[in-house]
C-alpha cells in the first residue's frame, strides 16, 4: 500500500473542480448498462461524483478509495443506502466477504493510474479481476498518454481554468520520460487563499495498458476514445473461467 495523494487539500476543492455536470453525466450513461441491477465495486469512489448518480441504477455499490479525506467529503454530503464505503487501497487485495463477487467493477478519471509502477498496476488489475463473477466487466477510464504529452509540448505543462465562485485553477504538468510518471502540481486561488496539492500517475499507452490487462487475467479488451479526449475508456471482460491469478508476468 502506498501513501495517499488525494487528501485534505483536494478534498476540499474536488467537487468544485468537476462542477460541469456534462462530463459526469456521460460517464453515467456509459456506465449504466454494466451496472443496472447489478452489486459492483467502484476503485476510487472519491466524493462520489459517480457513485451517487449511478446507486440508482445499481442493486449494490461498493466505494473503494483509500483517502479518509474525500470518505470524510462523500459522507457528509449523504451516502445512499445502497452504497458501501471502504477505505482502503486497491493496490492491496479489494476488500470484501470471503469469496465475494461482484458482477462489474468500474474506476474513472485514471484513478488504476495512481500505481507508479507497471508491477504495481499488473497487480491492482489482478485484485480486481478477483473479485469479478466469470463473464463480468471492468470499466476503466485511464489518462490518455499522447494528449498529454502533446499539451505539455504545446504549452509547456501550464494550463489555467476558471472555476465556479470565480476560483482560478492553474496546473502544471511534467512527465519524466525514465519512470512514464506525469506529475501534476496544481494551485486553486479564491481571493487570497490557496489551496495546493500534487498528484502522480502512471502515463502509459493505449497498447501497453491492453496489455497489461489481459496479463492480469482479463479476456477480451474493448478500447474506446478519441485522439482529443483526455481519458480512454477500456472495457475488460473476465473469462467465462478462470483461475485466481495476480502475480503474471508479461
Amino acid at each position: 500500500m502506498t501513501s495517499v495523494q488525494y487528501g485534505a487539500g483536494v478534498a476540499l476543492v474536488y467537487d468544485r473542480m468537476f462542477a460541469d455536470p456534462t462530463p459526469t453525466e456521460m460517464t453515467v450513461q456509459s456506465l449504466t448498462p454494466y451496472v443496472r441491477g447489478r452489486d459492483v465495486v467502484e476503485l476510487g469512489v472519491g466524493t462520489g461524483r459517480i457513485a451517487v448518480p449511478l446507486a440508482g441504477e445499481a442493486r449494490s455499490i461498493t466505494g473503494v478509495d483509500n483517502s479518509p479525506d474525500m470518505l470524510r467529503t462523500f459522507r457528509e454530503k449523504g451516502v445512499p443506502p445502497n452504497v458501501t464505503l471502504v477505505e482502503a487501497d486497491f493496490r492491496d487485495p479489494v476488500p470484501g466477504r470471503p469469496g465475494q463477487r461482484f458482477d462489474a467493477a468500474y474506476s474513472t478519471l485514471g484513478s488504476m493510474a495512481c500505481c507508479l509502477t507497471r508491477d504495481d498496476l499488473r497487480t491492482a488489475l489482478g485484485h480486481v479481476r478477483n473479485v469479478l463473477h466469470p463473464g463480468a466487466v471492468f470499466c476503466m477510464e485511464y489518462y490518455a498518454r499522447e494528449l498529454y504529452l502533446e499539451v505539455i509540448r504545446l504549452t509547456g505543462g501550464t494550463m489555467s481554468t476558471s472555476l465556479p465562485g470565480g476560483e482560478q485553477m492553474h496546473t502544471r504538468l511534467a512527465v519524466d520520460p525514465d519512470t512514464d510518471i506525469m506529475t501534476a502540481t496544481t494551485d486553486v486561488r479564491a481571493g487570497n487563499e490557496t489551496t495546493s496539492f500534487a498528484e502522480q500517475v502512471l502515463l502509459l499507452d493505449s497498447a501497453e495498458i491492453a496489455k497489461l490487462l489481459r496479463v492480469a487475467g482479463f479476456g477480451a479488451v474493448h478500447v474506446a476514445g478519441g485522439p482529443e479526449q483526455p481519458f480512454i475508456w477500456y472495457i475488460a471482460e473476465t473469462p467465462a473461467q478462470h483461475p485466481e491469478r495476480t502475480e503474471s508476468t508479461p
